[in-house]
C-alpha cells in the first residue's frame, strides 16, 4: 500500500486499485505480471515489474 495526498494504491499482485481518502476506486489498474513495487504521485502513477516501469495517469 502507497499513499499520495488524497490517493490510497493497494497492490494486489497482479493488480492495482486506486482509492480516493473517501472510498471510492478511482482506477483500477490489471496486469499479466506480478507487479513488485508502486511510485505514486499527483496524477501519475508508476508500476514497476521485476524488468520494467509503466507510467500510467491517473
Amino acid at each position: 500500500m502507497k499513499t499520495y495526498a488524497n490517493k490510497i494504491a493497494l497492490n494486489l499482485g497482479s493488480s492495482v486499485e486506486f482509492i480516493n481518502t473517501n472510498g471510492w476506486i478511482v482506477k483500477k489498474y490489471i496486469s499479466e505480471k506480478e507487479v513488485k513495487d508502486i511510485v505514486l504521485s499527483e496524477n501519475i502513477v508508476g508500476i514497476v515489474y521485476k524488468d520494467k516501469v509503466e507510467i500510467s495517469n491517473l
